[in-house]
């Protein structure tokens, strides 16, 4: 049976990792990128949150 649901009613929290050993730079590209893919999923119809992730855990987390 298919499903059908509307973008605007899935809402979409985007995570990223802003490590803080990395330079200014590479934390900016990170964030601009992150950005932009939020805006093209927005622009789909979908309710964005971006939440940058800045603990050193982070990869930890991630492998377990």
């Amino acid at each position: 049976m298919p499903v059908e649901i509307e973008p605007g009613q899935v809402k979409v929290l985007v995570l990223y990792n802003v490590d803080p050993s990395w330079t200014s730079a590479e934390r900016e590209e990170v964030t601009a990128v992150s950005t932009q893919l939020g805006q093209a999923m927005s622009e789909l119809g979908f309710p964005i949150d971006l939440a940058p992730l800045t603990g050193a855990e982070l990869p930890a987390m991630l492998t377990s």
